[in-house]
Formats: C-alpha cells, sequence, structure tokens
C-alpha cells in the first residue's frame, strides 16, 4: 500500500499474525493481532473514485500470494484526520489527487470474534481529481490499478470478503444508476465474523435494506 502502512503490531510481541487488514476490510496495511484480552480498534478510509462511468479500483496482492481487488485508501493514523489521511492513501498509492470528498457515504463496523479487534470504515466520494493514474507502491501491496465499467466492478469485487464487497457493490451499483445522487444519510452496515484466516464465517448484522435495531 503506502510508505506509512508499515508492520504495526497490535499489542504485544508474540502475537499471531492473520495477515493484512486489507484482507479484512479493503486495505493493506499489515497487522499482527496480539494474544492479549485488549481489544484493538482500527480506523480505515477509503475513496470512490468515478470517471466518465468507469470506477478506479486497486489489486492488492496478501502475503500468502492470493490477489483481490478494492477501493483505494488505508489505515488511518493516531492524530490524523480520516480525509487527511485518505487523499494521502490515494495519491500514493495511485498518484492520483482527488479536489474533494463528499460526505461520508457509508461506514461498516467489523467485530473480529475470538481476535479481539474490531474494524470501522468510513467511505467517501470523490468530487473530482487531477493527474494520471500509475501504481508504484512502496509496500509492494497494491500491483494493479485500473479504471473499470460497473460489471467489470462487479466481478472483480467477487474476490473480495463480504464485508468489502458487499456494501461496495451496493453502493456502486447506486451511483452507476444515478450519477451524482447525493444520499440523505450515510448508510450503515455491521458484520460478525468468526474463525481465521481463509475458514471464516461473515454474519450480517445491519445494512440499508435491514431494520436498524434500537440503540444501534
Amino acid at each position: 500500500m503506502t510508505a506509512r502502512a508499515r508492520a504495526r503490531p497490535l499489542g504485544s510481541a508474540d502475537g499471531t499474525t492473520v495477515g493484512w487488514v486489507c484482507s479484512l476490510l479493503g486495505t493493506a496495511a499489515r497487522v499482527t493481532v496480539s494474544n492479549t484480552k485488549m481489544v484493538q480498534a482500527w480506523r480505515v478510509a477509503s475513496g470512490i473514485i468515478i470517471e466518465q462511468q468507469q470506477l478506479l479500483l486497486v489489486q492488492n496482492q496478501r502475503r500468502n500470494g492470493s490477489l483481490d481487488w478494492s477501493t483505494p485508501g488505508g489505515v488511518v493514523d493516531p492524530g490524523e484526520q480520516v480525509l487527511e489521511a485518505l487523499q494521502r492513501e490515494v495519491v500514493e498509492e495511485t498518484s492520483v489527487v482527488v479536489d474533494d470528498w463528499s460526505q461520508m457515504l457509508y461506514s461498516v463496523d467489523v467485530d473480529f470474534v475470538g481476535r479481539d479487534m474490531t474494524l470501522h470504515a468510513q467511505v467517501f466520494q470523490a468530487t473530482g481529481y487531477s493527474g494520471d493514474l500509475h501504481v508504484e507502491d512502496p509496500d509492494n501491496v497494491v500491483v494493479d490499478g485500473r479504471w473499470v465499467s460497473h460489471e467489470q466492478a462487479h466481478s472483480l469485487l467477487d474476490s473480495s470478503p463480504p464485508w468489502v464487497r458487499e456494501p461496495l457493490q451496493h453502493h456502486v451499483a447506486l451511483l452507476f444508476a444515478a450519477p451524482g445522487h447525493a444520499a440523505q444519510a450515510p448508510s450503515r452496515w455491521k458484520y460478525r465474523v468468526t474463525g481465521t484466516g481463509r475458514d471464516f464465517h461473515s454474519e450480517l448484522l445491519l445494512s440499508p435494506t435491514m431494520p436498524e435495531p434500537d440503540g444501534a
């Protein structure tokens, strides 16, 4: 991903590596999950960039050699503003400079049961950009970038985890169907994930098509 997306342990040094944050939520920062009981809360920002009915996606290479696609973005560092982090990550991953960002389109919260970790992602849409797409990731995680059609994006995102794929496919479909349409309020998605590695079970707890539970 980026020079800032370096390996950062969650808790003690004897933790167990479970892969990349992007394997969990669509971004590429490396993480180590601690064996301690302290819950680590990670914040992630991601950007939807659409130009002439084409969506910008980046391909991420995982430590096990597998590949998947996501929108550009990354981890919000301590003390960093969300949009500041997003702007930095998009430039570092794609060389594209976004003019401005919309209000938040949606958020995703994931509770990784038994891993003492939660993730919170905020997703925004670019309102304009400059520069040409050029991928040269300092961490050699982002290995490709493409402008793709709605149909191509839907197919490429099938390789991503449900908590990345489902919200992104839903909102991209809306944006392609009604360009320039602004949502009344950001939608919320929640997932509970059990298991480890590729052997996991994901449960959707909240989405725009589901009634929001009291106290959510």
